[in-house]
């Protein structure tokens, strides 16, 4: 692949699908929250990277260290680099930060914010929490990228099995539908 271009194979129209029926959603009746899921070797991550790089997305990608604080922190700093505030100095409580992070994305609705390896994240109710937040608080699309829904996540239910799944997501927003789609290899 070429740095600036994705070829348009199935994986990336069904990926760009999901991103487009989410901007096109009802915002007032559904969050914003989509998952791009698949196997290793699928072009999951350089999809993910590209998109938000040719999109002008903010693209996070988790690390088996990250915890809610340097998510926070990490956060701040790429909504303040998005939206040309300057340089973030983190301090605070984890809370303030995120609650800051929240008022810049709740000024900002159109905001795209792609998260890869959201793995890392099962571990930490905390840091799920807080992904949930953003989408319920604000009208902030989220797209969520990893190799798999884990079994035990109450707040993300798969209601299908095939290669473009609607999943559910609680929310303030009753049980609000988010758009799925799995990569496949051919």
């Amino acid at each position: 692949m070429k740095p600036n271009k994705l070829v348009q194979i199935k994986n990336v129209v069904r990926a760009d699908a999901c991103i487009q029926f989410l901007m096109n959603r009802p915002k007032t009746e559904m969050v914003g929250l989509g998952l791009i899921y698949g196997k290793p070797g699928l072009g999951k991550t350089t999809y993910a990277s590209r998109i938000a790089f040719m999109r002008g997305y903010i693209y996070m990608r988790l690390e088996s260290t990250t915890t809610p604080k340097s998510f926070a922190v990490d956060l701040m700093t790429a909504l303040y680099r998005r939206f040309g505030l300057g340089e973030f100095i983190p301090s605070g409580t984890t809370n303030n930060i995120f609650k800051y992070c929240l008022k810049l994305l709740d000024d900002n609705p159109e905001t795209v914010i792609v998260i890869d390896e959201i793995d890392y994240a099962f571990k930490h109710d905390r840091l799920l929490g807080a992904i949930r937040d953003i989408v319920d608080v604000t009208l902030t699309i989220v797209i969520l990228v990893g190799m798999q829904v884990t079994p035990g996540t109450n707040w993300l239910r798969s209601t299908a099995t095939t290669s473009t799944a609607v999943t559910t997501s609680m929310s303030s927003r009753k049980w609000a539908r988010t758009i799925s789609v799995r990569l496949l290899r051919k």
